[in-house]
C-alpha cells in the first residue's frame, strides 16, 4: 500500500504562455530557452503521493527574446498521470511502493527527473524503462516510447540514471543502468544514430 504523506503544494493549473516583466536590457547572449521539468502534483482525490519522486511530472519553459520573455508550463501527459486522473487514486508502480525496493521495480512513465533535447524533440526522463516526448515549443506530450539503453529484458531487473551522456560528434548516447540481478552492478549500453543498442560493460 502506498503511504500518504504530506510533500509539498501542489501545482494545480497550466498555462501556455505568461508574459513577464523585465528591468532593463537583456543582453543578446542571453536570448534563447531555459527547460526544466520535476515533480509539480503531490495528491489525487485527496490523497498524498508516498514519496516526492513520484510528484506527476510537470514540464516548464522559458522564452527570452531581446523584446519579452514568456514562460510556459504543463502537465506531462504520461500515462501514469491520466491513469490517476480517471481512477481518482494514486496509482501503484510508484517509487514510493514497498515493492520497488524490494526487485520489483516501477513501471510508470512519470519522468520527472531530467530533460534533453534530441532531434528536434525533448525527452523527458526518470529512473524507468519509458521517455516522454514533448514538443519543444507549446509542450504538449507527444508520446511515451521506450527509452533508448534498454536491451531486451533489462527492464525486468534495471533502473536507469536519469543523465545519459550525448556524443554531440557522433551521435552516440551512452547510459547507466543499475542492475539487482544476481549478479548485481553497473551496465553501461551506448545508442547510436541509427538507434542501434549495444553493451558496452558491466561495472560489479
Amino acid at each position: 500500500m502506498t503511504r500518504s504523506v504530506t510533500i509539498a503544494t501542489s501545482l494545480y493549473e497550466e498555462n501556455s504562455g505568461i508574459s513577464l516583466d523585465s528591468v532593463g536590457s537583456i543582453p543578446p547572449g542571453l536570448t534563447g530557452i531555459l527547460y526544466s521539468v520535476g515533480p509539480g502534483r503531490f495528491d489525487i482525490a485527496g490523497k498524498n503521493i508516498g514519496h516526492w519522486l513520484d510528484g506527476f511530472s510537470v514540464v516548464s519553459s522559458i522564452h527570452i527574446s531581446e523584446k519579452a520573455i514568456k514562460y510556459i508550463h504543463r502537465f506531462v501527459g504520461s500515462a501514469w498521470y491520466r491513469g490517476a486522473l480517471i481512477k481518482d487514486c494514486i496509482p501503484l508502480g510508484g517509487f514510493g511502493d514497498h515493492g520497488t525496493h524490494t526487485g520489483r521495480f516501477p513501471v510508470n512513465d512519470n519522468a520527472n527527473m531530467n530533460l534533453i533535447l534530441r532531434r528536434g524533440d525533448l525527452e523527458l526522463l526518470s529512473y524507468s524503462p519509458h521517455s516522454i516526448f514533448v514538443d519543444p515549443l507549446t509542450l504538449l506530450t507527444r508520446g511515451t516510447r521506450s527509452r533508448p539503453g534498454f536491451l531486451k529484458g533489462m527492464d525486468r531487473y534495471c533502473i536507469a540514471c536519469p543523465h545519459p551522456f550525448l556524443d554531440d560528434q557522433t551521435g552516440e548516447r551512452f547510459d547507466l543502468l543499475l542492475s539487482q540481478r544476481d549478479p548485481s552492478g553497473y551496465i553501461v549500453t551506448t545508442t547510436d544514430a541509427s538507434g542501434h543498442c549495444r553493451l558496452l560493460c558491466r561495472i560489479p
